[in-house]
């Protein structure tokens, strides 16, 4: 997953301009970037309450969103054998995470 993890990195500033985009445009949801075909990144949004969403992660960014600020945005990266989501806070003077626990791995200030 580290070696995804640096690809998103390196492109998170055209993975964010997508993820506003399809949410001012459709509402509400995730960003996912799939790793699961080998030397590819594939990127597709769904809305938070799509019956394609992972019911799992549907909950636990419902949850998240109760208490975090609205200019919060989500990424979600997979693979075949795990996934982690990214929460990004778009409002550079929020202290949201430093406020809070961090519930998911990977915690991005921009």
């Amino acid at each position: 997953m580290d070696g995804y993890l640096n690809v998103v990195e390196r492109r998170m500033d055209d993975l964010i301009k997508i993820s506003i985009q399809e949410r001012k445009s459709k509402g509400f949801g995730v960003l996912f970037i799939d790793f699961t075909k080998e030397n590819e990144m594939n990127c597709f949004y769904l809305l938070i309450d799509d019956k394609n969403f992972p019911i799992n992660t549907r909950k636990n960014i419902l949850d998240r969103k109760e208490v975090a600020p609205n200019s919060m945005v989500y990424l979600l990266i997979f693979d075949e054998k795990e996934e982690r989501i990214i929460e990004i806070d778009l409002d550079a003077n929020s202290n949201f995470h430093e406020k809070t626990n961090k519930n998911f791995d990977n915690v991005v200030n921009n």
